[in-house]
């Protein structure tokens, strides 16, 4: 390892980031759907459990990482401005500049030195780390009415906080807007350098474009299906490639909407359709003389093609924003 070497330095930061976020715990949410007075609940049972003082010492060791790598971009930086004859003062000044960057040369310079600082005080806060907990990560449909829950964990978070613990922000946003005030200060005057750090832009940049890309074609959706008249049809008229929705006898509620994309009968002579909906990876088996049934009613042919694309693909849909 180069320690001179500014560009490796950007990348040991990356590399630190990277395994804090992938400190977590996969988990399986317990879920309960019911119904009450005519509206549908659904349940979460966490189970996440209290953080354990060894879980806390583990996730401090990975936030303090990640704080002290960021912090000494700026020895470096300085080292690489004098040696090319280039005013190093500019370091200084963004750092003033900036309370997310104060905030973490306070902090790591507590941790080396003691709190609280009796010298150099950047952000005049006395920041510390408190409330280092559990906290439930999901990862949802972005279409607003969902039915399974994807990519549970149990994600560690903590809080940055005054000496008279007035909450400033999360650690997540601290670190989040330090690292974008370097990144703006490389590509603006230090653009030689900056190759990964714009890789990264670019990559969130078509990141961004394509959840929006996602949003607009689950809106589209969402608009077709609130907007369309729907048919009550028997199960016998049900085919492969409709768009359909059950219903529950009992009380009349709507169980699922999607399209059918497989029919046939199962062992116990019981007729059966496979409908798939917009939870990713889910199709569901549904035994058809237990529901009443309607199909929507296509005004639109277009209509019809942005639903049956949907459904068919919102697997891939939805792994292209993840």
């Amino acid at each position: 390892m180069d320690f001179n070497n500014i560009q490796q330095r950007i990348s040991l930061l990356y590399k630190a980031i990277e395994l804090y976020y992938d400190f977590k715990q996969p988990m399986i949410p317990v879920t309960e759907e019911g119904e009450n007075n005519g509206k549908r609940y659904l349940t979460v049972k966490l189970g996440a459990g209290i953080t354990t003082e060894d879980e806390k010492l583990d996730f401090f060791n990975r936030i303090i990482l990640i704080i002290h790598n960021i912090a000494n971009i700026k020895d470096n930086l300085k080292k690489f401005l004098s040696e090319r004859n280039l005013n190093q003062k500019v370091v200084e000044m963004i750092i003033d500049d900036s309370i997310h960057l104060s905030i973490i040369a306070d902090l790591s310079n507590s941790e080396k030195h003691g709190y609280p600082l009796t010298k150099t005080r950047r952000s005049k806060l006395d920041p510390k780390i408190t409330n280092i907990r559990k906290s439930w990560d999901i990862n949802f449909p972005l279409s607003k009415v969902y039915h399974n829950i994807m990519d549970s964990n149990v994600q560690f978070k903590a809080d940055i906080v005054d000496f008279n613990d007035n909450f400033i922000c999360d650690f997540d946003e601290l670190i989040e807007k330090a690292i974008e005030n370097w990144e703006d200060f490389f590509i603006k005057n230090l653009n030689e350098v900056s190759g990964e750090i714009l890789l990264i832009r670019e990559n969130k940049i078509q990141k961004n474009k394509q959840i929006l890309k996602v949003q607009q074609t689950i809106n589209e959706v969402n608009k077709i299906i609130q907007s369309s008249e729907w048919i009550d049809v028997s199960w016998q008229e049900l085919v492969v490639g409709m768009i359909v929705r059950n219903i529950q006898r009992e009380n009349n509620l709507t169980n699922s909407t999607g399209i059918i994309v497989e029919q046939f009968i199962d062992g116990n002579a019981l007729p059966i359709i496979k409908l798939k909906d917009d939870s990713p990876f889910r199709i569901i088996n549904f035994h058809v003389e237990k529901y009443n049934w309607q199909v929507i009613k296509i005004v639109k042919p277009n209509d019809l093609m942005v639903l049956s694309y949907y459904y068919y693909n919102c697997d891939v849909l939805f792994q292209s924003i993840n």
